[in-house]
């Protein structure tokens, strides 16, 4: 069975890492990273992740522009995508939100708390296949 890939897109490396590493050890997971929205779009496309997390704080184009450009490629406009925010702004969320994300979470997150709704979002998608 292929593991459930994650795509993490955030320019806080440290994150990266210690998220891959903690959900690499906690579960059938394989985590992709991605430090820009140019290399996380790039990977999205070319890896076709289950699920994505992204920083609206990016270098370059913002996260919320990384999440429209999404939205508009036919290969990777269905992926389920977490928001992450360590300075939540109305705007941002509500431009997250009509884009239609899973979550919109702030910073810091605790891993064992984005893992788990990976989870549900994991779980929730197996059933709809299923049917």
């Amino acid at each position: 069975m292929d593991k459930y890939k994650i795509l993490m897109i955030d320019d806080e490396t440290n994150i990266l890492t210690a998220f891959k590493f903690f959900a690499e050890m906690k579960g059938d997971f394989e985590v992709l990273i991605a430090s820009s929205g140019v290399e996380g779009l790039e990977a999205a496309r070319k890896n076709k992740p289950d699920v994505i997390t992204l920083d609206v704080m990016l270098p370059g184009e913002d996260g919320i522009e990384v999440l429209r450009q999404i939205r508009n490629d036919e290969s990777i406009k269905d992926v389920p995508v977490i928001m992450l925010s360590g300075v939540e702004t109305e705007s941002s969320r509500k431009a997250a939100e009509g884009l239609n994300i899973e979550e919109f979470l702030p910073k810091p997150v605790e891993m064992e708390d984005l893992l788990h709704r990976i989870n549900i979002i994991k779980a929730k998608n197996s059933i709809s296949k299923q049917e």
